[in-house]
């Protein structure tokens, strides 16, 4: 059986982990071409026979350029090989790369009101206020819209955030009528 693919945009393949000793063969060294994985004498037991053992998997990785732009779609087409078979084509899988996850929130960074940095962040946010709103409470939701912080700011405060896992939060800036000044969004990676 031997497993065929071309993937768009690759600089680098690498096997990660295969169900049986496999061989790749790549066809050029641009990879524009297809790549091939060899399984050599297997002998998969039918599926009738034995579910369990009838199965292989091959799972591997592509290193992607640096100067890919975003919202790139990679298709990628499998074409199995038995014996001397004609070849059975697998579903097309799609995956549009992309800077970030949506999350249905358009942040807004006004920053006449407030200022929200680093982002991504990872011990601590900076929250510098610009508005003349007295007692303005800075927000922080997790994505299931729990509260997580809540912090009435100053001018400039520093929130440590160590506590809180990575993920994306999105933030409110409330006055003590509670109107929403400005929100947006800041990833926390660890």
């Amino acid at each position: 059986m031997s497993y065929t693919s071309v993937p768009n945009y690759t600089e680098d393949i690498s096997l990660i982990s295969s169900s049986h000793a496999v061989q790749k063969v790549c066809n050029n060294a641009s990879y524009s071409a297809p790549f091939s994985f060899y399984f050599k004498d297997i002998n998969l037991p039918s599926r009738n026979v034995d579910p369990l053992h009838s199965k292989g998997f091959l799972l591997y990785a592509l290193r992607l350029p640096e100067n890919i732009t975003p919202t790139v779609v990679a298709k990628n087409t499998a074409y199995l090989y038995f014996d001397e078979s004609e070849a059975l084509s697998t579903h097309t899988t799609i995956c549009t790369l992309v800077d970030e996850i949506p999350t249905g929130i358009t942040a807004i960074q006004d920053e006449k009101t407030l200022k929200v940095y680093p982002n991504p962040a990872q011990d601590y946010l900076v929250i510098e206020k610009h508005s003349q709103e007295q007692n303005a409470t800075f927000v922080l939701y997790d994505v299931l819209g729990r509260q997580v912080l809540s912090v009435v700011s100053h001018n400039q405060s520093v929130v440590p955030i160590e506590h809180l896992p990575s993920g994306v939060y999105l933030y409110q800036f409330i006055n003590p009528q509670n109107q929403i000044l400005t929100y947006g969004k800041v990833s926390v990676v660890r």
